[in-house]
């Protein structure tokens, strides 16, 4: 491989890597987003590995996977934002 090869490796690694840094700072972003709206209404167990949704009154098993919609509607706001904001892939 001739030293312009390597060059154009490296720069393709570099690439993917600044790809994924950004990606995980997108994720983590939501992340924090969902812990902020919704404190105090889901909880994870660990051990059981479920989730429970808070109904005013105890914790109960999420079976119907609320939680679920609710992470879906924040990563849609997400990539609606991101696509109004002219940021679109």
């Amino acid at each position: 491989m001739t030293d312009d090869g390597v060059t154009r490796l490296d720069q393709a690694r570099a690439k993917r890597r600044a790809q994924r840094a950004a990606a995980a700072c997108g994720e983590d972003a939501i992340a924090l987003k969902f812990a902020e709206r919704h404190d105090g209404h889901f909880l994870f167990d660990h051990t059981r590995g479920e989730w429970f949704r808070w109904d005013n009154t105890r914790w109960q098993r999420d079976s119907d996977e609320y939680v679920i919609d609710c992470a879906r509607v924040l990563v849609r706001e997400h990539k609606l934002a991101k696509d109004t904001d002219g940021n679109s892939r």
